[in-house]
C-alpha cells in the first residue's frame, strides 16, 4: 500500500461521526428555539438562538475532530515508523547482497568512468538500496509529522477547565529561583 492511498484511506475513514448524546443535546436546545418566520423576509425572527445552534454544531464537530484525530494520527504515527522499518530493512538486504557479491569477486564492484558500477547486477542492488532507502526516509519523515500532530491534539484536548486532576503526581513539588547563588531551587513537601 503506498503512502497517499494510506493517507486517503486516513482521511475518509478518520472523519467523526457525532455521538447520539451530542444528537440528543443539540434537537433539545432546537426545541427550545421555535423559529418565527417574518412575512416579507426568508429569515428568522431570533438569530441569537439559530447562532448559538450553528456554534454549538462547529464545537462539536471540532471537539470530536480532535478527540477522536488525536488517535487516528497515533496510528498513523506507528505505522508509518513501522513502514520505514520494513523499508530499511529491504535496503539493507540489497547492501547486503551487493557487500557479499563485491567479496565473491572484486572485479563485480568495479565502478565505471560514469560513476556507475559496471556489472549490471551490482547497480541493480545499489539502486534498489538507495530506492528503499528513499522510501524509508519519506515514512520516517511523515511519521513523525504524524506524531506532532498527535501532540498537539492531546493537548487540545486535554480541557480547558481549572480544576486540578486527583492524578497529578507530585503536587507539592515547589521550583523557585534563589538570587542569592544564582540558581534555582526545588522544594517538595510531603504530607502524611
Amino acid at each position: 500500500m503506498t503512502c497517499r492511498t494510506l493517507s486517503v484511506l486516513l482521511l475518509a475513514f478518520g472523519a467523526p461521526a457525532a455521538l447520539e448524546a451530542q444528537q440528543a443535546a443539540a434537537r433539545r436546545q432546537d426545541a427550545k428555539c421555535q423559529p418565527v418566520a417574518r412575512r416579507h423576509e426568508a429569515t428568522f425572527h431570533d438569530t441569537s438562538c439559530n447562532l448559538a445552534s450553528w456554534r454549538r454544531e462547529a464545537d462539536s464537530w471540532r471537539r470530536g475532530t480532535v478527540h477522536y484525530g488525536k488517535w487516528l494520527t497515533a496510528a498513523s504515527a506507528i505505522a508509518l515508523t513501522w513502514m520505514a522499518a520494513h523499508e530499511h530493512a529491504r535496503s539493507t538486504d540489497a547492501w547486503d547482497a551487493l557487500s557479499a557479491r563485491c567479496r565473491a569477486n572484486h572485479a563485480n564492484c568495479s565502478v565505471g568512468p560514469d560513476g556507475r558500477y559496471v556489472s549490471a547486477l551490482s547497480e541493480e542492488y545499489y539502486q534498489r538500496s538507495l530506492r528503499h532507502d528513499r522510501r524509508a526516509r519519506t515514512r520516517l519523515l511523515a511519521g513523525q509529522g504524524a506524531l506532532l500532530l498527535t501532540i498537539a491534539f492531546f493537548l487540545l484536548d486535554r480541557g480547558h477547565g481549572d480544576d486540578i486532576p486527583d492524578n497529578i503526581p507530585f503536587p507539592s513539588l515547589d521550583v523557585s529561583t534563589d538570587s542569592r547563588v544564582g540558581g534555582a531551587r526545588v522544594g517538595w513537601r510531603w504530607t502524611f
